[in-house]
């Protein structure tokens, strides 16, 4: 069975993007106003422009950039399913690493192989208490590439962004 052709032998077709990452740039410039996405609060529903929502992602890029992020890093994201989520997995792709995905439920063990086998040098975290749960998982050596970890803490970013470090200075924080 074939699919019958519509439209004139020149219809225009717009070209592909190379990339998510530049999908997103082409739509905040195409419609920077227009609502992005819509997510629940304590006070009612709220939404972020392509604007805010480029603007954003941008500013985790640059901090994944600033803390040695290099092309096609591995950066794992456990998180549950939240705004926030998509914001982290935009920043990786616009700063040129690759997502690692795993569920909050995730146990140690599988969180310490996903992220030693992978290869991820960085963890986007839902929270401290995730961070935590994964740097308490496995071997010497996961521990060593989890405490390389940048850890967003979602649930208290307010858009005031502040690399920073702990005493230590291996765990980034973009808050």
């Amino acid at each position: 069975m074939s699919m019958p052709i519509t439209g004139s032998a020149d219809a225009s077709y717009p070209t592909p993007a190379r990339s998510v990452a530049r999908m997103l740039v082409e739509r905040v410039d195409a419609t920077p106003r227009r609502e992005a996405l819509r997510f629940p609060t304590e006070h009612g529903w709220e939404s972020l422009s392509w604007e805010q929502v480029g603007q954003q992602a941008y500013d985790l890029a640059a901090g994944l950039l600033a803390l040695g992020l290099t092309s096609e890093q591995r950066v794992a994201i456990i998180c549950s399913t939240r705004y926030e989520w998509v914001l982290a997995d935009l920043a990786v792709m616009c700063s040129g690493g690759a997502t690692t995905t795993l569920y909050p439920s995730t146990d140690q063990a599988d969180v310490a192989f996903i992220v030693a086998d992978s290869g991820s040098r960085f963890v986007f975290a839902e929270d401290a208490d995730q961070l935590a749960r994964s740097e308490e998982a496995g071997d010497a050596a996961v521990r060593q590439v989890l405490h390389a970890a940048l850890l967003v803490d979602l649930e208290a970013a307010e858009g005031e962004g502040d690399a920073g470090g702990d005493d230590e200075g291996n765990v980034g924080r973009l808050v």
